[in-house]
C-alpha cells in the first residue's frame, strides 16, 4: 500500500504540450481500481457525523448531499440545524485535508405549491457566501424542480443526456 501511494510524480499533456513534473504528496492515482474503495474509506466518518447531526446524507463520489425534513411552521429550525451539520462537515473536511465550496453549495426546498408561501425566506449564510434556495437543482445529471406536486421524467424513450422532473 506504501508503494502505491508515495513516491508518484504527475504532469499534464494538453494538444502536444507538456508541463513540468510535480510530486504528489496525498491521493491516489487517478483511474486508479482502487481509488474509488480509498475514497469510501477516506470520507466514511462524514456520512457518520450527518447522521449524528439527525440529517439523512447521500453520497456519490465527491458529492454530498445532506437532507432534513420539517413542517412549514419549523423551517428556521431546520435552516439553523442544517447550517451547524454543514459547519461540522466543513470541520470535518478541513482536518482531513479536503476543502467545501459553499459557492458550489445549493437549497433547494422541496413542498407542494400551496404551501410554499409557508417555507422560510431567510437567507443561509455560509462562511461568507449567502446560498438562497434554488427553484431547481441538477443531481447527478437530473434536474429537480422544488414543486413535487406534478412529478413525471418527460422523454424517457429517448433517454436525454439529462431528465427533467417536473
Amino acid at each position: 500500500m506504501t508503494s502505491y501511494l508515495t513516491g508518484r510524480s504527475q504532469y499534464v499533456r494538453y494538444h502536444g504540450e507538456v508541463s513540468t513534473t510535480t510530486h504528489v504528496y496525498c491521493s491516489v492515482p487517478q483511474g486508479s481500481v482502487l481509488g474509488p474503495v480509498l475514497f469510501l474509506l477516506y470520507v466514511a466518518d462524514v456520512i457518520e457525523l450527518v447522521k449524528e447531526c439527525g440529517l439523512i446524507p447521500h453520497a456519490f463520489a465527491d458529492n454530498l448531499q445532506i437532507y432534513g425534513h420539517s413542517v412549514s411552521a419549523d423551517t428556521q429550525e431546520l435552516v439553523a440545524h442544517m447550517t451547524t451539520c454543514i459547519g461540522r462537515v466543513r470541520c470535518w473536511m478541513a482536518s482531513n485535508v479536503l476543502r467545501l465550496n459553499p459557492a458550489k453549495t445549493e437549497l433547494i426546498w422541496f413542498s407542494s405549491p400551496r404551501r410554499t408561501n409557508l417555507l422560510s425566506t431567510s437567507l443561509i449564510r455560509l462562511f461568507g457566501t449567502v446560498v438562497q434556495p434554488s427553484q431547481s437543482v441538477r443531481d447527478l445529471g437530473v434536474i429537480v424542480d422544488s414543486d413535487v406536486a406534478l412529478l413525471h421524467v418527460t422523454d424517457l424513450c429517448s433517454w436525454p443526456s439529462s431528465v427533467t422532473f417536473r
